[in-house]
């Protein structure tokens, strides 16, 4: 219940700083994205199950907020919480630059399904430049998450989550 009750809290907080805050925060047209750092980070603390389900309604409410597609965002928020636990455990050392790394590859991961889901309904899905995006978004969230991520799993253990 204690999880559940931090990960809303989470989830409300960092939905709120990405409608306002995040949209003046941008490096190259490139928008911080920090529902699918909070998703990525979650999905490593508390495993494999809540990264989905975190990921999902993540997903869902910036579909409501942000999005133009109803589903996609939730649908890939999703599949980045599940996938970003099969790379953890390919790197099972918990240095602080391995959730770095997986964030990097999610973000990929993320931008290519986002565009190729798109593509495909006809929709452009992220505003920019597509190279820009698959260049400048993985390294600047993988440099945000080394702030996110512990500051995250420091007030997890401090609640004994």
């Amino acid at each position: 219940m204690k999880k559940f009750l931090f990960s809303l809290f989470l989830l409300l907080i960092t939905l709120a700083i990405q409608s306002t805050l995040a949209n003046y925060v941008m490096f190259k047209d490139v928008q911080l994205n920090l529902i699918l750092l909070v998703v990525i980070s979650i999905s490593l603390i508390f495993g494999e199950f809540s990264g989905i389900i975190f990921g999902f309604f993540a997903g869902i409410f910036s579909d409501f907020l942000f999005g133009h597609i109803l589903g996609l965002f939730a649908f890939v928020n999703m599949s980045c919480g599940f996938i970003s636990l099969k790379v953890r455990r390919l790197f099972p050392s918990s240095h602080y630059i391995i959730p770095s790394f997986i964030t990097i590859i999610i973000t990929e991961i993320w931008i290519f399904l986002t565009y190729l889901i798109s593509y495909f309904l006809g929709k452009q899905s992220i505003s920019g430049n597509l190279i820009s995006n698959m260049i400048y978004q993985p390294l600047i969230n993988g440099l945000i998450i080394l702030i996110i991520h512990p500051v995250i799993k420091k007030t997890s253990s401090l609640l004994k989550l």
